[in-house]
């Protein structure tokens, strides 16, 4: 493969229902085109949590349950199988999906809020995301927030657009 099919789709998981329609999404986008699908949740974990007993190793394990709750509910629900790679990594989440995504066709992430406001429509991930990134960024709004059911992923600056469709249909 060469090109945009070849450099792969990179998605970002959270456990939000945002990420869960950029995964949904990003799984039937990197089937259509023949293209690689790495699933990426990213993870932190703040000192003063340990006074708690909340240590790293609960943090990563956290992300890890969620990224695989995540992937599985996803693939009940879509027919389409892309070669899937996941990582589960430690960082400001921001700044590890931007590197991660370096050479990806593109990134897809889930925003689960609207506001006027780009940071309050994008989130902050995405919004660092789509001011830094080397590659194109789709952000797909959680469908179900009010005044999204109709709404169709965009995606700007590819050869080739993405095919609008309804993502939140496991029929399609």
């Amino acid at each position: 493969m060469t090109g945009l099919h070849a450099r792969g789709v990179v998605v970002g998981v959270d456990g939000t229902q945002g990420s869960h329609a950029a995964l949904t999404f990003a799984i039937q986008e990197a089937a259509l085109r023949g293209s690689p699908l790495e699933v990426i949740t990213a993870w932190t974990w703040a000192e003063d949590g340990a006074a708690d007993g909340y240590l790293p190793e609960h943090a990563r394990h956290d992300a890890q349950q969620i990224q695989d709750q995540e992937i599985a509910l996803t693939l009940a629900q879509v027919d389409a199988r892309p070669v899937l790679s996941r990582q589960v990594i430690q960082g400001d989440p921001a700044k590890v999906l931007r590197r991660l995504a370096k050479d990806a066709a593109y990134l897809v992430l889930g925003a689960s809020k609207e506001g006027q406001w780009r940071r309050d429509l994008f989130g902050t991930v995405g919004d660092y995301c789509v001011r830094h990134a080397t590659c194109a960024v789709m952000i797909v709004r959680d469908p179900t927030e009010e005044g999204t059911a109709d709404h169709v992923p965009e995606l700007a600056a590819l050869d080739e657009p993405a095919t609008p469709r309804d993502v939140t249909s496991p029929s399609r």
